[in-house]
């Protein structure tokens, strides 16, 4: 089930948090026991992996925060809520293992003074009171599957059906979250605290799939689950304060090479970003070459800003805001590259389940027929008429747009035309655009391909094996053609990747005839791509391309 945190808590949630981020608090280093007291640790399932605490009234006792309007969020929250946010001592919300169902959380809700259900504006709920496991509570109105549990009068908890019986039934929790939490002192408005034990197998698995050709600095960022205990990070809202990150080593070794994989991390990074912006900057003369020198001295800069600082078990990184918006231009000129390529590796994840999708719909039309789908279909004379592409779309669930097209005529006919514009977002590739029809989802088509020009092709007749047998590639721009089309993807065999990729860092995405989905290096050894193009070619092809 599909499951979101309901939408005015998220409202209540992101406005606190929006404010709370501009800085942050003391040092972990210098803050001793007597100078704040530790996170709470109650109602910390065992089960639990993170936790976000937020102290909105260390934000609003703030002298920095008193031209906000702290008015216009109390009279919010209270229209949409029933609560004051000014009432609200602490909110901490804590995440679980995920499950079948996604993850499960909840948020426990401190309040400064007494609280009843019937505050509660009755838009904000959903039905009548149930009962989880025993305990009363109300589904939080506009959200699948999240409900609102009141513990005590000054304590309320938003969560999951199954999480919220957890949180209220762990009074003296002692799992890895709560162990590592109750070492942590509050000093900060906003503290994220997560533990990685309990999601390290996940994460190996994670990892085992990246692909082979990603810088070794970068493939080395994927030991750090390994070696930190849990991670800590803090932020508040002074400009005279720092954004902290900490991590907790296993032992000082551990903590060694923390420090060592970050900072070559960021000198490979530091170097990347600097070939790029270089290649960007154009012209010779005064302002082209200062222009240089200034790239060069930023990311000098920011790698200092964010080189870690080990002390024991203990690896820090602390990022100044005393330059105030000088230090957050920085910051977010930081902050692009890493967005772009947050997004980089959506568009890469996207692209990758559109070719899984249709790798199954092909291997569906194979289990009903016995082969897979040809290439072109053509009438009684030979002539071309649709691409593959129509022919599977029963099996994307495509069955009404397929009965739309008349199968007896070729893809640019007056009724087929027309349909061009109706492409499934399936055979989009989200991080090329094109004009609206046009597709780089392309099954490489030759005498002896996957695809033929002429005839279908079966399992049978992959005597190379499907798992080292090309089914689908990305093409680049160039190479698009209109979806419906019986036009394919030439392969030139003296330059195979010429029209091949070209649109992502790391190389490109194919399909193999086996179902799975790989990201191929830019790179790879011409014969080895030639051999992965041919199905029954006799090549041997190992497992590393």
């Amino acid at each position: 089930m599909y499951r979101r945190f309901p939408s005015h808590a998220v409202r209540w949630l992101a406005l606190t948090l929006t404010m709370s981020l501009a800085g942050t608090a003391p040092t972990f280093a210098q803050t001793q026991p007597n100078d704040a007291s530790k996170l709470s640790t109650a109602n910390i399932p065992d089960s639990a992996i993170g936790a976000v605490y937020l102290f909105p009234g260390d934000i609003l006792d703030n002298p920095e925060f008193k031209l906000m309007p702290t008015e216009i969020a109390s009279a919010w929250t209270m229209e949409n809520v029933g609560i004051d946010i000014a009432d609200v001592e602490s909110a901490t919300m804590i995440v679980g293992m995920p499950g079948p169902a996604g993850p499960e959380m909840g948020v426990v809700v401190q309040l400064k003074s007494d609280f009843s259900i019937m505050q509660v504006n009755r838009q904000f709920l959903d039905g009548e009171e149930e009962s989880l496991d025993g305990l009363k509570a109300f589904h939080i109105a506009n959200t699948p599957n999240f409900f609102l549990h009141v513990a005590n009068p000054r304590m309320l908890v938003i969560g999951t059906p199954q999480y919220i019986p957890e949180i209220m039934a762990a009074k003296k929790p002692n799992g890895a979250l709560a162990t590592f939490a109750g070492t942590i002192p509050h000093i900060s408005p906003l503290m994220v605290v997560m533990v990685t034990e309990p999601v390290r197998e996940p994460l190996r698995q994670v990892f085992a799939q990246m692909p082979p050709q990603i810088p070794p600095p970068l493939q080395a960022l994927s030991e750090l689950p390994e070696l930190a205990q849990g991670l800590v990070l803090a932020g508040g809202i002074s400009s005279r304060d720092k954004l902290r990150l900490l991590m907790m080593a296993e032992d000082d070794g551990a903590a060694s090479d923390i420090e060592e994989i970050i900072n070559n991390a960021l000198r490979f990074g530091r170097d990347i970003a600097e070939m790029q912006a270089m290649g960007e900057i154009e012209g010779t003369g005064a302002v082209p070459e200062a222009t240089r020198n200034y790239v060069k001295r930023l990311s000098t800069e920011i790698v200092e800003m964010l080189k870690p600082k080990r002390t024991g078990k203990r690896v820090m990184i602390e990022v100044e805001n005393q330059g105030g918006m000088a230090t957050t231009g920085v910051l977010v000129g930081l902050l692009l590259p890493a967005v772009q390529s947050a997004r980089e590796a959506a568009r890469r994840m996207s692209a990758t389940n559109n070719m899984k999708q249709i790798m199954l719909a092909l291997h569906n039309y194979h289990d009903t027929y016995g082969h897979f789908p040809e290439a072109i279909s053509r009438d009684e004379d030979g002539n071309p008429l649709l691409s593959w592409r129509v022919a599977i779309l029963p099996y994307l669930e495509q069955n009404n747009l397929y009965e739309q097209f008349h199968l007896d005529e070729p893809w640019d006919s007056e009724h087929n035309s027309t349909l061009l514009a109706s492409m499934p977002a399936i055979y989009a590739d989200p991080g090329i655009p094109l004009e609206p029809g046009m597709t780089v989802m392309h099954a490489p088509t030759g005498e002896q391909f996957a695809f033929t020009e002429d005839g279908s092709v079966g399992m049978r007749n992959v005597t190379d094996g499907t798992s080292n047998t090309l089914a689908l590639v990305e093409g680049n721009r160039a190479s698009a053609l209109p979806w419906t089309s019986p036009e394919f993807l030439e392969i030139d065999m003296d330059d195979p990747l010429a029209d091949i990729g070209g649109n992502r860092p790391f190389g490109f995405t194919a399909a193999l005839m086996d179902g799975s989905v790989r990201t191929i290096a830019q790179n790879i050894d011409l014969n080895t791509f030639l051999a992965l193009l041919t199905r029954n070619g006799g090549e041997v092809v190992g497992g590393g391309f």
